[in-house]
């Protein structure tokens, strides 16, 4: 009976066993996957990590992982995180070029480290979670988008004003799109309020200031020019012409800095027109009630 029960309790704690073998240690500044020079196969690209004062070889399918995790919500759908699985790889791959071998801090982006992704989660759902991610890099691995030969610009956002925009032409290969079930995603309406002084400020705050007082600041702003989709391209605030996306910018609490996250900024977070007394700004909605400015995202 001993040894059954011996046997069921080393059957239980096996996966756990095999992940912490995997990644070396749990918590931490670790990364999975890091191997020695002699390690790495032919033809194998590797992420370098200069942590700690230490070089330390990453493979890429593993630093995936930490990427993508840090990008969409665990509880996403295993096909919808090998989707961004092959998006971060894209990355990647066109950064790296030719090269096999890269530095960490010439990628410029957001990873979650295993200590991230357990305070994030929670011990309870840290390996589940972590071998779900870890599944999606490997039934991918390898795949890339390209165009004419070459990886693509993998532009994404999460949420859309309900409509993508046509790719300029350094993007050929994005086409614009309906995104009917954007509305119905949890960030899709959000409400901030803005002071006529506060709103007045913002807009003086650009670069190129169009020197506007809070008693006119919401008046001045007239749409200029929109896109196929709908997307405000061309701003004029008092006498100033602006970009919508430079506009834009303003109005985003956080921004995200990620490479691979700009068209949050340059698409989805750009004006469009809903009528003659409102805006949307960075993707949101403002409108001027009594004192009060309201802004809401969609």
């Amino acid at each position: 009976m001993k040894r059954i029960a011996a046997v069921c309790v080393a059957s239980l704690i096996f996966p756990y066993v095999l992940t912490m073998a995997w990644t070396g240690r749990q918590g931490g500044t670790a990364m999975a996957g890091v191997v020695s020079s002699s390690q790495i196969g032919e033809g194998e690209r590797v992420i370098v990590l200069d942590r700690e004062g230490a070089e330390q070889p990453v493979l890429l399918e593993e630093y995936l992982i930490g990427i993508v995790a840090e990008q969409i919500p665990a509880e996403y759908e295993l096909e919808t995180i090998k989707a961004q699985m092959i998006i971060a790889r894209t990355y990647l791959y066109g950064v790296m070029g030719e090269e096999h071998s890269i530095s960490e801090s010439a990628l410029d982006l957001d990873i979650l480290t295993e200590s991230g992704m357990q305070e994030l989660w929670g011990k309870d759902y840290f390996l589940r979670y972590y071998n779900k991610f870890a599944d999606a890099a490997k039934e991918t691995e390898g795949q890339i988008l390209t165009f004419d030969g070459s990886p693509i610009d993998p532009l994404f956002h999460g949420i859309s004003a309900g409509k993508t925009r046509e790719g300029d032409e350094l993007h050929p290969y994005l086409v614009s799109v309906d995104c009917p079930g954007d509305v119905n995603s949890p960030g899709y309406l959000t409400v901030e309020t803005f002071t006529p002084e506060e709103f007045c400020k913002r807009l003086n705050g650009m670069e190129n200031s169009p020197e506007l007082s809070a008693d006119t600041a919401f008046e001045s702003i007239q749409i200029v020019e929109k896109d196929s989709a709908g997307y405000v391209s061309q701003v004029k605030v008092g006498e100033k012409l602006y970009t919508g996306g430079r506009s834009s910018t303003l109005w985003v609490s956080n921004p995200a800095p990620s490479p691979l996250r700009r068209w949050n900024r340059e698409s989805a977070a750009s004006l469009r027109e809903v009528d003659t007394a409102t805006a949307l700004i960075s993707g949101g909605q403002m409108r001027r009630r009594r004192r009060d400015i309201q802004r809401r995202n969609c």
